[in-house]
């Protein structure tokens, strides 16, 4: 899926996340989702794979030890926070001094 829920207003985006969420507990089926959204990366997925923008390469593959079944309450605990700070290390995006964990 290629940023299926970029085109929906916030409200929309949270809901339908939470519908995918739903239809994976019942399916377990493999589903590779792309969006440049790391919240929505580290709520939805098991792994992210982080990318280099011109050529586009794997940088990083992150695995996400999220417990399931997950809810947005997971994206606003520190194990999740630590996560994002990882991934946003890895995209080389520059944060406040001291803010990246590991």
């Amino acid at each position: 899926m290629d940023e299926p829920f970029a085109a929906v207003d916030c409200h929309l985006r949270l809901r339908l996340q939470q519908e995918l969420l739903e239809l994976w507990e019942q399916d377990k089926k493999t589903v590779l989702f792309v969006t440049h959204d790391v919240n929505e990366a580290l709520l939805l997925s098991d792994r992210v794979i982080v990318m280099s923008a011109n050529p586009g390469t794997v940088i990083a593959d992150i695995p996400i030890p999220l417990p399931r079944p997950r809810d947005l309450e997971v994206t606003l605990r520190g194990e999740c926070l630590e996560l994002k700070r990882k991934v946003y290390q890895k995209m080389g995006v520059p944060l406040l001094e001291g803010a990246y964990a590991g």
